[in-house]
């Protein structure tokens, strides 16, 4: 069947839905006029697919001028065009690795949607077809035992080598289908059979072994259900590529063989955990040495995590207030156990942001380190602890 729309009183016949692995194709170009940055050619007939069924729009080159992307608005497939082309005889290529990995893509996510409804009964609730991966939304959970339950039988699937029908129906009586919309004309149906039937206007592979393999890579939680991401064909294949180097290095660094990495990272991860514990214990007992032995009600540390050690410490020895600071330059970070009175000062003459409560005040200063000592000093120092703000 031969699809058109309308352009005016022109036509436009839909090659892809003739034959979905057109690679190159020779048309007669109606129409090349502005818009915007680019170009939008119309042709009397093309293979490139416009974006839409949630697969973007092919890119390629007319005439040897790139096809930045495909766009259908208003009955017009436009051909969006770095330059502008003349009028007559276009000779077009498509980019066919991209539109082949797309369509394996998206017939494995039919397989995928398919089987997720017979067997669990959830619906698709949405769809994203992204630079290598594919996004399903379903209504209802998949415990991680379903996920890989599933990943499977949809492989089982691709090996059967199942014809991908596609097709414009007659009648749609006695016809059962998924559809997130209700399509009143042009239906068109793409049927795996025993797998799934479902309304789809994008260009599909021919058969199920054509999808490759099919790799889900990630499942979590998305609104009320659950959110399934995949790779299939090329994109699957280069997916375990980069994870198969990955175990290689890892193999390498633990000297273990890639089916234990996993236990080698673990006791790595335990080593690095435990050897941070005692360096912030160090930490934390070097900044109490300090404190200790400060003739300051400040100190400036190496490290924000400290902030809070010091402060503490200098509390032991001077009261309140005492402030410890950490950063460089003229960003640092700061605490402080002080008084409206001081905090309202130090407001003023450090312009610094601040929040807290009980005496207790964390925030950031954008000041140099010795223009946060000078303002400090400018508090005087009673035996009681108790400061004063001086002439300002």
């Amino acid at each position: 069947m031969i699809i058109y729309h309308k352009r005016g009183e022109k036509m436009s016949e839909k090659l892809f839905y003739k034959d979905a692995y057109i690679k190159e194709f020779d048309a007669e170009c109606i129409s090349c006029r502005k818009e915007g940055e680019y170009f939008a050619a119309v042709l009397d007939k093309t293979a490139f697919f416009p974006e839409g069924g949630g697969q973007t729009g092919d890119t390629g080159a007319l005439n040897g001028v790139k096809v930045t992307d495909t766009q259908e608005i208003n009955g017009e497939i436009l051909h969006i065009l770095e330059r502008e082309i003349p009028l007559g005889a276009v000779h077009g290529v498509l980019n066919w690795d991209k539109r082949f990995a797309k369509m394996q893509n998206h017939t494995a996510e039919h397989i995928v949607s398919g089987t997720v409804n017979k067997r669990f009964g959830l619906d698709n609730v949405g769809f994203h077809l992204g630079d290598g991966f594919v996004t399903m939304d379903y209504n209802g959970t998949l415990t991680k035992e379903d996920v890989l339950f599933l990943e499977s039988e949809v492989n089982e699937i691709l090996w059967r080598d199942l014809p991908v029908k596609a097709y414009f129906p007659q009648n749609t009586d006695g016809i059962v289908f998924r559809s997130k919309i209700d399509i009143k004309e042009n239906l068109r149906i793409v049927e795996i059979p025993g797998v799934d039937v479902c309304a789809c206007c994008a260009p599909h592979v021919s058969s199920t072994a054509q999808a490759g393999i099919i790799k889900i890579i990630n499942s979590e939680k998305h609104k009320n259900g659950v959110r399934l991401t995949m790779k299939s064909g090329a994109f699957a294949l280069n997916e375990m590529r980069i994870l198969q180097k990955n175990a290689e290095r890892i193999s390498h660094i633990t000297s273990l063989p890639s089916e234990n990495c996993a236990d080698g990272v673990e006791k790595l991860a335990q080593k690095l955990k435990d050897a941070e514990f005692k360096i912030k214990d160090m930490q934390v007992k070097a900044v109490l040495r300090a404190a200790e032995e400060s003739e300051k009600n400040y100190i400036f540390v190496d490290d924000a995590s400290l902030l809070k050690d010091a402060v503490n410490a200098l509390k032991l020895k001077f009261g309140q207030p005492v402030f410890a600071f950490a950063g460089a330059g003229e960003t640092y970070r700061f605490m402080a156990l002080c008084p409206d009175n001081v905090k309202e000062a130090l407001q003023v003459k450090l312009n610094i942001r601040c929040g807290g409560r009980d005496g207790m005040i964390q925030g950031s200063v954008a000041q140099k380190k010795e223009d946060i000592e000078n303002a400090l000093k400018s508090f005087y120092f009673e035996q009681q602890c108790s400061y004063e703000w001086t002439q300002m």
